[in-house]
């Protein structure tokens, strides 16, 4: 069209009159030939990105090969999340960490925010494809979280609860495996902690990471730099000298933060207090 619109001649005054005649219902089919087809892009578009997103909602009634154990999945872990008593709008991060047998460090997670049991919402990580991570609210079996495709090694499988850690296991993956791992969170067995920093800690200028506060259990190596991505418990901004978190599980920690540290025991329905110690680094 345009090939034959270029060689209009002036020389031709009755060509170029029908020619300009004509071309309003040419560039008006032609614009709207273009919106369907932008149109059409735009749905394709918004239709693959939505297969792709990492939220979803699915039938909560209606069960998938996902639901199922699977040996083309194996290593796996796979667990149910039990929260004790009524519960809505939760918070919830599932995932593991650990060391692969071959030496190297190992995780993956993802976090939603359910809105009531059995609602239906599911979430996937796929940051470490083949292996994938996902954490689903079913209508019938309710919260679960589940690992494929791992490493064998040695793992802390978790799931954390709005700011903290909530439950934990430590499981051994072997090839083939196709473990079962349940957690448990019961609000009527945790307590509060109030952790006092240093002056120089508060103040110092740290990396967001480097800024998280840290409640480890005592029976959990803190040596492993991996095993602090479980049992992170939010970040303290600069110039805070205290931080409170509620929904500790009754027990033992090492609250870190930083260069500062300090063990710390938690009583179900009761706060706990700690103030850290500063230690420099050995030259």
């Amino acid at each position: 069209m345009t090939g034959a619109l270029g060689q209009d001649s002036m020389s031709d005054k009755p060509e170029v009159l029908r020619e300009s005649k004509a071309r309003p219902v040419i560039l008006r089919c032609f614009v709207e030939a273009v919106m369907r087809s932008r149109c059409l892009f735009l749905l394709v578009l918004l239709v693959l990105v939505g297969c792709q997103g990492q939220d979803r909602k699915a039938d909560p009634g209606k069960k998938t090969a996902e639901d199922s154990p699977n040996a083309a999945d194996a290593p796996s872990v796979r667990g149910k999340i039990l929260i004790v008593g009524q519960w809505k709008d939760e918070s919830l991060r599932a995932g593991f960490v650990g060391k692969g047998k071959d030496g190297k460090s190992y995780s993956n997670g993802c976090q939603h925010t359910f809105s009531s049991p059995g609602a239906g919402e599911w979430v996937k990580s796929e940051t470490f494809l083949p292996q994938l991570t996902s954490l689903s609210n079913h209508a019938t079996e309710g919260l679960g979280f589940k690992h494929v495709k791992m490493a064998p090694g040695d793992y802390v499988v978790y799931v954390r609860r709005g700011k903290v850690p909530a439950a934990w296991k430590k499981v051994t993956v072997k090839e083939g495996d196709q473990l079962t791992a349940d957690l448990t969170i019961d609000p009527a067995k945790t307590g509060s902690v109030v952790v006092t920093l240093p002056d120089e800690e508060a103040n110092a200028q740290l990396s967001l990471i480097s800024s998280s506060l840290y409640l480890i259990p005592t029976e959990i190596d803190s040596s492993e730099r991996w095993a602090r991505d479980a049992f992170e418990a939010d970040y303290v901004e600069v110039g805070n000298k205290t931080a409170a978190r509620k929904g500790v599980p009754a027990g033992k920690y090492l609250a870190l933060r930083g260069k500062s540290e300090a063990e710390v025991e938690v009583a179900a329905g009761k706060e706990s207090a700690v103030t850290l110690v500063r230690k420099e680094s050995k030259k």
